[in-house]
C-alpha cells in the first residue's frame, strides 16, 4: 500500500492560480493564490494520486 497523496489546484476563470500536492502526515494544507477582484469562476480541484485507503474531507471557510 502505498502513502497518502492528494494533488490539488486552485483555477480562476479556466487559468490555474497554484497547485500543490499534500503528502501523509500532512493533516491539513491551507491553500491560497492571488484571485484577481473580477474572476467570475474559482475552481478548486482535488484528486487522489495513490492507492492507499482511507478518507478525506474538503473544507471551505472565509477569514
Amino acid at each position: 500500500m502505498g502513502a497518502a497523496r492528494v494533488r490539488w489546484s486552485i483555477a480562476v476563470d479556466g487559468g490555474t492560480v497554484t497547485e500543490g500536492t499534500l503528502s501523509e502526515g500532512s493533516r491539513q494544507q491551507a491553500l491560497s493564490g492571488d484571485l484577481p477582484s473580477d474572476a467570475s469562476c474559482l475552481t478548486v480541484t482535488a484528486e487522489r494520486t495513490d492507492t492507499a485507503s482511507c478518507t478525506a474531507d474538503l473544507s471551505w471557510g472565509g477569514s
